[in-house]
């Protein structure tokens, strides 16, 4: 794995450890964990995540925007 790869999968890691965390702590609905989860796989591109990722990923940007 080249270091870009590397870091895109650790930067992944560390937000959706984040994202996480806030849902289970209440902080934040399974709704807008699903968003975040989109938001980070569109950014980051992770190989490894895209193994268990759904085929309609990476979600179109408009539909990770709220209101």
């Amino acid at each position: 794995m080249k270091d870009e790869q590397f870091q895109r999968e650790k930067a992944f890691g560390a937000g959706i450890s984040i994202a996480k965390g806030l849902l289970n702590q209440g902080h934040i609905t399974k709704a807008e964990y699903r968003q975040l989860k989109a938001a980070l796989i569109t950014k980051h591109r992770p190989v490894i995540c895209s193994l268990a990722v759904p085929a309609h990923f990476p979600a179109p940007v408009d539909s990770l925007q709220t209101a």
